[in-house]
This record gives structure tokens, C-alpha cells and sequence, in this order.
């Protein structure tokens, strides 16, 4: 059985003056990032897949570096596109997030719609696995898109109930039998 791992980045600067998909890790986010190279998936990954936002290439390439593994980065991979709000205080943006998760066919607040996401992330990783056949992947993004991906494996439309709480986790997948075989563990 093929596996593939999602990873979420870890905690990253919540800099309100800087577009979201330029954030970088925080202190705390490279931390725990070094922390994950030593977890357990390593030992059977054969390539990475990364989102392009800097909080999530970080963490490819420290694996790339630690273990010899081929790294790409894949703008499809990226997160919802929520451009058009921009930083949102954190409340807010939780509201936000659920509306988006509960209105999939509507943009909330100019939002990537959730159908479209679902459509985005899973043409990607679908594309990913083709020419990966038989390979053990590592995609390294974000939270809400990743969730998205969880519900289309399930195949349930877009859900909150399948995001992680925080940043920082880690998805096992049997993509070929499409089950979740470990769901958001923290590292």
C-alpha cells in the first residue's frame, strides 16, 4: 500500500501588514518543524510534495536537506485563496472559515469557493499519485485545504468538523482504498 502524509505547517509571524501567502514560520514554527524530522513517517517517504507559500516550503526543504528526498512545490497545493479579505483578526476569521465550510457552492467574502477547492486539491494530489505510482508521499500544506481533501476521501461534502484545531499535524492516507488511516496528529 502506497501511503501519502499530509503535514500542516507549523505555527507561523502573523504579520497583518504582509499578504498571508508570505507569512514565514515563527521561532516556535521552525521548532517544531526540526522536531518533525524526527518522526516515524520518514523512515518510508520517497518524495515531497509542498505547497509554494514559504510556511510550508520551509518544512519541504528541511526535509529534502535531513533525508535526500526529491522536493517539489506545487501551487495547487496552496490554501483557500482568501486574498480578497487579507489578515483577519483571529474572531473573525474563525466566523469566516465555518462560512466557507458551510456555504460550499457561495464565496464567502470574495473567498475561493469550497467546491472549487475541492476540485483544486483533488486534481492535484490525484496527479500527484499518478506519477508517484507505487511511491510513499509527504504533501506539505495547509489546514483548511487539507481538510477539504479529507472530505472528498470520505467523500462528504465540505465539512469544518474536519479541521485540525491549530497548526502543526499530520494525516496518514491509503489514497487507493481512499481511507484515512490516522487523522491530525500534533507534532
Amino acid at each position: 500500500m502506497s501511503k501519502v502524509f499530509l503535514i500542516t505547517h507549523p505555527d507561523v509571524i502573523v504579520d497583518p501588514k504582509q499578504p498571508i501567502d508570505e507569512w514565514i514560520l515563527s521561532t516556535n514554527g521552525l521548532l517544531r518543524a526540526h522536531n518533525l524530522m524526527e518522526h516515524s513517517l520518514w523512515v518510508d517517504v520517497d518524495v515531497v510534495y509542498s505547497s509554494l507559500e514559504l510556511k510550508a516550503s520551509t518544512v519541504a526543504q528541511l526535509a529534502a536537506k535531513r533525508f535526500n528526498l526529491p522536493i517539489y512545490t506545487k501551487e495547487c497545493l496552496g490554501e483557500i485563496d482568501r486574498s480578497s479579505t487579507g489578515f483577519m483578526p483571529y474572531d473573525e476569521f474563525m466566523l469566516s472559515v465555518k462560512e466557507f465550510f458551510s456555504k460550499p457552492t457561495e464565496s464567502c467574502r470574495g473567498w475561493e469557493k469550497a467546491f472549487d477547492a475541492t476540485k483544486r486539491i483533488s486534481d492535484c494530489v490525484n496527479a500527484i499519485i499518478s506519477l508517484n505510482s507505487g511511491k510513499n508521499i509527504v504533501l506539505i500544506g495547509h489546514g483548511a485545504i487539507f481538510a477539504i481533501l479529507l472530505c472528498y476521501i470520505k467523500n462528504i461534502p465540505p465539512t469544518f468538523e474536519l479541521c485540525q484545531d491549530g497548526v502543526g499535524y499530520v494525516s496518514e492516507i491509503d489514497w487507493k482504498n481512499k481511507q484515512i488511516i490516522s487523522m491530525w496528529e500534533k507534532y
